[in-house]
């Protein structure tokens, strides 16, 4: 929509009346800036998760007999990349034959990404678990070894802010793997909460993907890193106080 020279019209007009223009990302307020809209109006609240929801859990590697877990959770739409992560899976799992994939979530795209699971024989080793409660995927969470994302800008510009999915993951402890996409770096840190790879590239996310099964002694210190960051930036409570307080300043 973006690119839509009159809804750009539009959104200068909301510029206009608004009070205050409230974004989950810095990079979500530099695209803004880009588009015309005030800098002083625009205010950055991040995403909240309820962390009593998603408690910490140390994610132990499976010994060398066991199946490393992936997991992915997201809409079947161009922007999460579920066709590039099954494609970069099919990679890894050449030199990790026991690796399995668990995808959940719906969508247009996922009778696209069952034929690719189907053509890269993959259907033994990869999960399609469809749309499920929160409570539901929380399980799933807890019985993964690894979360992946594979965001990335769709053809009609369609982007990300920040997943909710990735803060989850990361609140649970799971090390996580995603890309270098819209609001994702100021989250994943790379090397130091997670692993970036770049955006829309199978390869390098394959890469990152091998490299955090090999980096399995320093998940307890990547995943207590990614944890402290959601409590301190992505604490629902602590965002819907800050919201209350721009209400309560903008309010007639």
């Amino acid at each position: 929509k973006l690119r839509d020279k009159k809804y750009r019209k539009r959104l200068r007009a909301v510029f206009r009346h608004s009070a205050c223009v409230l974004v989950v990302s810095d990079a979500m307020k530099r695209k803004l800036k880009r588009l015309r809209c005030p800098a002083h109006k625009i205010r950055v609240i991040r995403t909240g998760v309820d962390l009593g929801k998603f408690p910490f859990r140390r994610r132990k590697p499976p010994g060398k007999k066991g199946k490393i877990k992936f997991i992915s959770v997201g809409r079947f739409v161009p922007k999460k990349g579920m066709d590039i992560l099954v494609k970069a899976f099919a990679k890894v799992r050449k030199s990790y034959p026991k690796a399995r994939l668990i995808l959940i979530g719906d969508g247009p795209e996922k009778s696209r990404v069952k034929r690719k699971i189907r053509k890269l024989g993959l259907k033994s080793s990869v999960r399609l678990k469809g749309d499920l409660p929160h409570r539901k995927v929380r399980k799933w969470l807890r019985k993964a070894h690894i979360f992946v994302l594979a965001s990335r800008t769709a053809n009609d510009g369609d982007q990300e802010g920040i997943p909710n999915s990735l803060v989850e993951a990361m609140a649970s402890g799971l090390p996580v793997v995603s890309t270098r996409h819209a609001g994702i770096p100021e989250l994943v840190r790379h090397k130091r909460t997670g692993l970036l790879a770049r955006e829309a590239d199978v390869n390098d996310l394959a890469k990152k993907m091998k490299k955090m099964i090999k980096w399995k002694r320093k998940w307890a210190g990547l995943t207590r890193a990614a944890r402290a960051l959601v409590a301190k930036e992505y604490n629902i409570r602590r965002q819907a106080r800050k919201v209350e307080r721009l209400y309560r300043k903008v309010a007639p």
